[in-house]
Protein backbone atom coordinates (compact mmCIF):
# COMPACT_ATOMS: atom_id res chain seq x y z
CA UNK A 1 0.00 0.00 0.00
CA UNK A 2 1.38 3.38 -1.09
CA UNK A 3 0.62 6.59 -0.03
CA UNK A 4 0.71 6.36 3.61
CA UNK A 5 -2.71 6.05 4.78
CA UNK A 6 -3.50 5.92 8.38
CA UNK A 7 -7.07 5.23 7.75
CA UNK A 8 -9.34 3.87 5.52
CA UNK A 9 -12.82 5.19 5.20
CA UNK A 10 -15.30 2.52 4.24
CA UNK A 11 -19.28 2.13 5.06
CA UNK A 12 -18.60 -1.41 4.20
CA UNK A 13 -18.97 -3.49 7.68
CA UNK A 14 -17.14 -6.31 6.63
CA UNK A 15 -14.05 -4.66 6.28
CA UNK A 16 -14.63 -2.79 9.37
CA UNK A 17 -14.55 -6.43 11.03
CA UNK A 18 -12.22 -7.47 13.78
CA UNK A 19 -10.94 -10.51 11.52
CA UNK A 20 -10.28 -7.51 8.55
CA UNK A 21 -8.09 -5.24 11.06
CA UNK A 22 -6.07 -8.41 12.07
CA UNK A 23 -5.16 -9.29 8.32
CA UNK A 24 -4.50 -5.80 7.60
CA UNK A 25 -2.28 -5.39 10.65
CA UNK A 26 0.27 -8.07 9.48
CA UNK A 27 0.61 -6.11 5.96
CA UNK A 28 0.16 -2.18 6.26
CA UNK A 29 -0.29 -0.25 9.65
CA UNK A 30 -3.90 0.89 8.87
CA UNK A 31 -7.31 1.49 10.66
CA UNK A 32 -9.83 1.30 9.17
CA UNK A 33 -13.09 2.98 10.15
CA UNK A 34 -16.75 4.20 9.46
CA UNK A 35 -17.14 7.60 7.89
CA UNK A 36 -19.12 8.70 10.77
CA UNK A 37 -16.64 7.52 13.63
CA UNK A 38 -13.62 9.40 11.81
CA UNK A 39 -16.16 12.84 11.78
CA UNK A 40 -15.93 12.21 15.51
CA UNK A 41 -11.80 12.06 16.10
CA UNK A 42 -10.72 14.01 13.24
CA UNK A 43 -10.06 17.68 13.82
CA UNK A 44 -9.50 19.78 11.11
CA UNK A 45 -9.05 23.19 12.91
CA UNK A 46 -5.45 21.39 14.05
CA UNK A 47 -4.51 20.39 11.11
CA UNK A 48 -5.14 23.54 9.04
CA UNK A 49 -2.54 25.41 10.18
CA UNK A 50 -0.05 23.54 9.33
CA UNK A 51 -1.62 21.86 5.81
CA UNK A 52 -3.35 25.06 4.48
CA UNK A 53 -2.03 27.97 6.54
CA UNK A 54 -3.48 30.50 8.40
CA UNK A 55 -6.79 30.27 10.62
CA UNK A 56 -8.94 27.82 9.98
CA UNK A 57 -12.36 29.13 8.38
CA UNK A 58 -14.57 26.93 9.74
CA UNK A 59 -16.46 23.64 8.62
CA UNK A 60 -19.71 26.18 7.62
CA UNK A 61 -17.14 28.54 5.29
CA UNK A 62 -18.83 28.21 1.38
CA UNK A 63 -15.90 26.67 -0.25
CA UNK A 64 -16.64 28.41 -3.41
CA UNK A 65 -15.63 31.51 -1.80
Amino acid sequence: MRGGAAHVLTHDDDLQSAATGAALAGRVSVSVKSPRAFARLFDPASLYPVVVGGDYPGPDRDPRA
